[in-house]
């Protein structure tokens, strides 16, 4: 994983600037080790030009000494999966220690006598955001000793051991990932596991929420990041009183909102007299004086490296008057099974089985889709959609030919669907949030299934239902073999809800009464019914099935 394994450029340059650099303090406090942009340096403390340790395709980063100096351990993806390794203080003998093949190993700390490492190690479950947990790693080898459960804390990170070896110190959050956290009511909090007892105590309290901890090596106070209002700022909790001091507001901003796949704050460290703190802020580093909080800038310059491996392209053949449509949309099979309607590149085509030909219908400024022929295959019905005046139901003729406008309100129209004896056609129509200003198609609050006389004038209101934003399963409404009753399917028990995994199959009255529950299918998407009622086919994981349908 570390060299090449395609045609490549090599991209030098030198920086005095970086983004989001963990740095650590030697034993000896004479030397700084950080990363940046994958590989890993070092760096007297006073600043200078930076020595870079490791370098290739692998990507490096979270770098850490060991108590006695010697060693480094480091999480790096050179072994084919992200995972701790560890190597001589000169960047020499690289060798793993967790060797995770199904999961990601990383943010990994010291014990204080250099036999133990703990990390934060990522699995996924039921959902694919994944959960995370605390584990252990001997310097010995083995597959590791877990510290916290999934099921305790949905998220544990940025763990580091007390100096006494006691306590594990973490960063962590009961619940799973979330998009609507709110930072201020306290996302993530410090907490301490104690490693004799094994219980967890919270150290920091809501507000701003709390993460990075890093214990002082006199081992009397724990310095940690906090949101307040819209600032990332340095505190410091004293472990013996539990009161606690802002000590500097420079900090560039955390990621407590986010996934903190690598922290909510990069890692920062005590210089060895707990006088100081080096921590990352503003593209460097600044040392903070422990008392007063003032911050000094420490100046560095590095030579990056960077391997960039040259892009797969393909040649494209452009222009001419063919192209080959990967995708097509809406296909529907005429009365006579001659021709075949579709959308595709925004018009409606018609394809003729014989001649193997098939040609534009709609024009090409405007949107046309969801084409669906008349019973008697005289009429094609389809709906448009225009981004500044929006879209209309209409109808063609079946060969092309002058459009006749159905509806006259301007709104987004999906799926009509004809009534058997082509009086009438029946329709989904949006609640308008596409037509407002920063909205795009997938916005609509809501859906109706409305119908209409096929020759126009007023629709009829039938029943709302919850709009499926982004999703596929968009319903696919058609008339029953009388054109009394209207066949749907919507997801949980009613039309206006939130969708689950079920999908149930109904019917209603064409004024909205008399909802009949027909089939509820696990996982089932797009349920249609067969013409005479008595099948039912939709589609479950990208496959179609057919079902029978129990008669009324």
């Amino acid at each position: 994983m570390n060299v090449p394994h395609a045609p490549s450029d090599t991209l030098r340059f030198e920086t005095d600037r970086g983004t989001w650099m963990t740095v650590d303090v030697s034993p000896d406090g004479r030397a700084l080790l950080f990363d940046m942009l994958g590989d890993i340096y070092t760096l007297p403390i006073a600043g200078g030009r930076a020595k870079r340790l490791t370098s290739g395709m692998a990507y490096d980063m979270q770098a850490r000494w060991s108590p006695d100096g010697k060693r480094i351990a480091f999480t790096t993806d050179r072994g084919g999966t992200e995972n701790v390794w560890v190597m001589e203080a000169d960047g020499s003998r690289p060798r793993p220690v967790s060797r995770e093949a199904d999961h990601t190993t990383n943010s990994s700390a010291w014990s204080p006598d250099g036999e133990w490492i703990v990390t934060r190690r990522r699995l996924t479950d039921k959902s694919s955001l994944g959960t995370v947990e605390l584990w252990m790693y001997s310097m010995l080898g083995g597959k590791g000793v877990q510290i916290t459960k999934k099921e305790e804390f949905g998220d544990a990170n940025e763990p580091v051991f007390s100096r006494d070896g006691r306590y594990v110190y973490f960063t962590g959050r009961p619940q799973r990932f979330g998009y609507d956290r709110n930072v201020h009511s306290g996302i993530w909090q410090i907490r301490q596991y104690d490693r004799v007892t094994g219980k967890t105590a919270t150290l920091t309290d809501p507000a701003g929420g709390a993460g990075r901890p890093a214990p002082s090596p006199d081992g009397k106070s724990l310095s940690f990041i906090r949101r307040i209002r819209e600032k990332t700022v340095l505190m410091v909790h004293d472990l013996a009183t539990g009161r606690e001091r802002m000590l500097w507001d420079g900090l560039s901003n955390d990621n407590q909102e986010g996934f903190a796949w690598t922290g909510v704050y990069p890692n920062y460290g005590w210089t060895p007299e707990s006088r100081a703190i080096v921590i990352y802020a503003d593209g460097g580093f600044f040392r903070v004086d422990a008392l007063s909080g003032r911050a000094a800038r420490i100046p560095f310059t590095a030579s990056v490296e960077q391997i960039v491996t040259h892009a797969i392209r393909f040649r494209q053949h452009l222009g001419g008057d063919r192209v080959q449509v990967r995708q097509i949309a809406w296909p529907s099979r005429s009365p006579d099974r001659k021709s075949i309607v579709f959308a595709a590149l925004g018009r409606i085509w018609r394809y003729d089985a014989a001649a193997r030909e098939a040609r534009a219908l709609t024009p090409s400024k405007l949107r046309g889709s969801s084409p669906a022929w008349s019973p008697d295959g005289r009429w094609i019905a389809y709906v448009t959609w225009d981004d500044s005046t929006g879209g209309y139901v209409w109808k063609m003729p079946a060969g092309g030919g002058k459009p006749v406008r159905i509806t006259s309100a301007p709104s987004e129209y999906l799926n009509p669907s004809w009534s058997r004896d082509g009086s009438k056609l029946c329709y989904l129509r949006g609640s308008g949030g596409p037509m407002r200003e920063g909205r795009d198609l997938n916005d609509e609050l809501w859906l109706e299934l409305q119908w209409i006389s096929s020759a126009g004038g007023e629709p009829h209101a039938v029943v709302m239902m919850e709009s499926a934003g982004d999703a596929p399963g968009v319903p696919r409404p058609t008339f029953d073999a009388k054109g009394e009753r209207i066949w749907y399917h919507e997801y949980d028990s009613g039309p206006v809800t939130n969708p689950s995994d079920t999908g149930t199959l109904v019917s209603i009255r064409l004024d909205g009464t008399d909802r009949i529950e027909h089939a509820k299918i696990t996982n089932a998407e797009e349920l249609i019914p067969s013409p005479d009622g008595r099948w039912v086919a939709y589609r479950m994981r990208y496959d179609v099935y057919v079902a029978e349908l129990p008669r009324f």
